[in-house]
């Protein structure tokens, strides 16, 4: 059941290799594939992790959620660059140490996007400086419940990567089609016609409970 999913991994591979990724290629099999992984890690893998009542060696899940982290918050931070760029914001917004920040709107979206990466990379390289190089002599053993933990960390970190993603990706048309028309990109119009639908549309899709009260920009 899962070979189609891992020929759409492949596939992606191939054409990263060929350096013919780009946002022509529909990413949809591959959303696809992830959301059936995810559910059956829900329906079979979880359980059972709950269901042990003993310790786990931990140290290659901790690997894991060290890398998987670092690739979130580095999309996250190409994506935040990519909005700064298309709405005309200076590129610092997006380092927390540069001292730039903003209070309202998108820009602020973006500053809240660089501090979260910042926060994530700085943490994940931490923990994995401090990972056993020996796992059999060192195991680094923690209680199952932990493991579903990290599990929905993981889980909605990549959700907000999708979510920054799909809204880049759509704001790099509209400013296409307003370099076309040789008008400005608003900051108030990305946040209305990208990220709001793409926020709304991705918590949808993943069954992520939000107030319908809150505004898409907080939900992310």
């Amino acid at each position: 059941l899962s070979a189609g999913h891992e020929e759409t991994v492949d596939h992606l591979l191939d054409l990263c290799k060929r350096d013919q990724l780009d946002d022509a290629v529909s990413l949809e099999a591959l959303i696809s594939s992830v959301n059936f992984f995810n559910k059956i890690h829900t329906t079979h893998v979880v359980p059972a992790l709950n269901a042990l009542s003993e310790s786990m060696n931990c140290t290659e899940m901790m690997t894991n959620f060290a890398r998987i982290t670092l690739a979130c918050s580095e999309a996250v931070t190409v994506g935040a660059s990519c909005l700064a760029a298309f709405t005309g914001q200076p590129l610092d917004i997006v380092d927390p140490e540069s001292g730039v920040g903003a209070e309202t709107g998108l820009p602020k979206v973006i500053a809240h996007m660089g501090q979260l990466s910042a926060s994530i990379r700085a943490h994940s390289r931490c923990i994995r400086r401090r990972l056993p190089s020996n796992s059999e002599s060192q195991p680094l053993c923690f209680p199952p419940g932990l493991s579903v933990r990290l599990d929905l960390a993981l889980y909605q970190l990549v959700i907000c990567a999708r979510c920054v993603y799909a809204t880049t990706k759509s704001t790099a048309q509209m400013v296409a089609t307003q370099m076309a028309e040789q008008t400005g990109l608003d900051a108030a119009m990305v946040i209305r016609e990208c990220l709001a639908p793409t926020v709304e549309g991705v918590l949808a899709e993943t069954d992520t409970p939000v107030s319908s009260t809150t505004p898409p920009e907080t939900s992310l």
